[in-house]
């Protein structure tokens, strides 16, 4: 009889008694390893999604910081949302989740079988160099010699000019002070410069943003425009000693016709008329949060904005240092001629490129954009020719290349435009086909792009809209 080899039966008693255990640990212990990766893969795209959604929502802050809880929320359940900590700025969001994963082999070593992890993502909207354009031509008041509904309550003419005694009492048969008031603030100007002071504490709300401002015409000709503010970050500013340095800049005008003398000091006297609060700034609110804040070292009390000279107001230059672009814009009185379209945008080329770099951009310097939103009153103009004019077409077409040279050709250094026209018929004033026409002339340039609009909220909803589309977000996550 053949006898059995004990060693056979030793080697089968230690892979029963030893080896198979092992191996059915490691067998569960590389299930809870593509378990706990699947999971952290997982919660990382939701994570990812839930940023972008968010991002898209700036710069209102409250209501992206909303989205992503929300989101995180349906995807990953209420539990998991409550280790969500969510972090924004006016142009990034941050969230990170400190959540704990179970893995089934742990237990049978220790009680504590969850293994802590932190997932993390952000998103920060890519900055632009912009420049924002403000119409004050000719057309944005009436006439010499008639007024805009200052009739009504609400265009009524501000008694501050009462006090100027040596002001002739009448303007080609009309009140004087009616006319001082309606060259600053009418049904036509006022909405529009509303506009562009929400556009303003829109885009310049990111704080990588470089933000322009700039009117047109300029009070040396309409081939010209003002500079009130380079392309830069927002907000006030300290020169290198230590001085407080104006967000915008007032351009000094004054034009005298038929022996009244109009300027833009006359606009800050009216707005602010201790009897009349209908012209106050203050009462311009809007969605967006402003950088334009009055420093309280040196602004606080706030100087008047003008003073009384018998004939006319004059600047008050104690309040130089304390302008923001709200002042500048809301300040701003109608000029007497119009703008030279081709002229505006080569101008507009010159100050985006003119552009003061902004610090924090780090990575997203070199993929900044570039864009010109252009808040007019009326088509463009060329030599007085109002678009159709075939002079007034060639001119714009001539601006229009001066942002993008090569349309076939999608250029970082091109600029983009945005031509905000906030205007309806009326006030002497017929719009005909013209919008559609400008809009089909648009149509063979890819970077410009017509707006168009009569409420100013809205408006500036509708260009935040084409903004956000227009920007590429980048997501980094841990």
């Amino acid at each position: 009889m053949k006898k059995v080899n004990s060693e056979s039966g030793s080697t089968l008693f230690l892979i029963v008694t030893f080896l198979m255990p092992l191996m059915f640990l490691g067998f569960v212990f590389s299930i809870g390893l593509v378990k706990f990766y699947t999971e952290l893969e997982r919660n990382q795209e939701h994570l990812d999604s839930a940023v972008m959604l968010a991002a898209q929502n700036l710069p209102f802050q409250a209501k992206a910081a909303a989205v992503a809880q929300d989101y995180v929320t349906r995807k990953l359940g209420a539990a998991v949302a409550t280790n969500l900590t969510i972090t924004t700025a006016s142009d990034a969001v941050l969230l990170e989740l400190n959540e704990t994963s179970f893995i089934p082999f742990a237990s049978y070593f220790s009680d504590a079988a969850a293994i802590p992890y932190k997932l993390t993502s952000q998103a920060r909207v890519t900055p632009t160099d912009m420049l924002l354009m403000v119409d004050s031509s000719s057309y944005l008041a009436p006439p010499a010699g008639s007024e805009w509904d200052s009739a009504l309550p609400s265009w009524q003419a501000s008694n501050v000019f009462d006090n100027l005694s040596l002001n002739p009492p009448t303007y080609f048969g009309l009140p004087s002070k009616v006319a001082m008031t309606q060259r600053c603030f009418n049904p036509v100007v006022s909405p529009l410069k509303k506009a562009a002071i929400d556009i303003y504490d829109y885009i310049s709300s990111m704080q990588m943003n470089a933000v322009g401002v700039s009117f047109f015409p300029s009070d040396f000709g309409p081939a010209l425009t003002f500079e009130s503010r380079r392309v830069k970050r927002g907000g006030f500013e300290y020169d290198n000693a230590g001085l407080l340095v104006p967000e915008a800049k007032l351009e000094d005008y004054g034009f005298l016709d038929g022996g009244v003398l109009f300027s833009d000091a006359n606009c800050g006297a009216a707005a602010e008329d201790p009897f009349l609060n209908t012209y106050a700034l203050s009462n311009i609110t809007g969605e967006y949060s402003s950088l334009s804040e009055y420093p309280s070292a040196e602004c606080s009390p706030l100087p008047d904005f003008a003073l009384d000279q018998e004939t006319a107001f004059r600047f008050n230059d104690s309040r130089e240092q304390c302008l923001n672009a709200r002042d500048v814009i809301w300040t701003r009185g109608v000029r007497n001629t119009t703008a030279d379209i081709d002229q505006v945008l080569w101008n507009a080329r010159q100050q985006v490129d003119g552009s003061i770099s902004v610090p924090g951009r780090g990575g997203l310097e070199t993929s900044a954009r570039r864009a010109v939103i252009i808040v007019a009153g009326d088509l463009p103009y060329k030599s007085g020719n109002r678009f159709p004019d075939v002079v007034t077409v060639n001119a714009l077409n001539a601006g229009l290349a001066a942002l993008d040279p090569d349309v076939t050709v999608d250029d970082p250094q091109d600029v983009q435009l945005y031509y905000v026209l906030f205007r309806q018929d009326g006030y002497g004033l017929n719009l005909g086909a013209g919008a559609s026409t400008l809009a089909a002339e648009f149509a063979s340039w890819p970077k410009a792009k017509l707006i168009t609009g009569t409420d100013p909220q809205v408006l500036a909803e509708q260009l935040a809209a084409y903004l956000g589309l227009a920007e590429r977000r980048v997501v980094i996550s841990q």
